[in-house]
């Protein structure tokens, strides 16, 4: 779904989107590594990615060191989640941070309006991007 929805909402923004650009993997380092390698093999002309995770996201980083793909002279990246562990890395992992806390409360919230026998309304959160070197 998020797939989709990440196509849909690049398509309504007339952002020339193609399926082929999305790679699908599992949410861990070694599986962002092999999707940057895909794409990377399948468009050498990319310029930057964005990450399902910080964690997908480090390890397209680390597969962009061992290929020598300059970040981000060659290629930025951006990662989703906001993690300390992008500071870690260098340069610094620029990402989308979501405030996790935030999100925890408005589940809690959520769940014991549904105790309650209530419908709770959809909960939004807006996230910010916090740029640093992989841009």
């Amino acid at each position: 779904m998020r797939r989709q929805t990440f196509l849909d909402v690049a398509r309504a923004h007339q952002l020339p989107v193609d399926d082929g650009w999305v790679v699908l993997g599992e949410q861990t380092t070694p599986a962002g590594g092999s999707a940057f390698e895909t794409l990377r093999a399948a468009h050498p002309d990319m310029t930057a990615v964005l990450a399902f995770n910080d964690l997908v996201a480090i390890g397209a980083f680390q597969t962009a060191r061992r290929l020598g793909v300059a970040v981000p002279a060659e290629c930025a990246l951006v990662g989703f989640d906001g993690l300390s562990i992008g500071e870690l890395i260098d340069p610094p992992l620029t990402t989308i941070h979501l405030d996790k806390r935030r999100l925890g409360e408005l589940a809690v919230h959520q769940v014991n309006q549904l105790l309650a026998g209530e419908l709770p309304p959809p909960a939004v959160l807006s996230p910010h991007l916090v740029i640093r070197g992989t841009t």
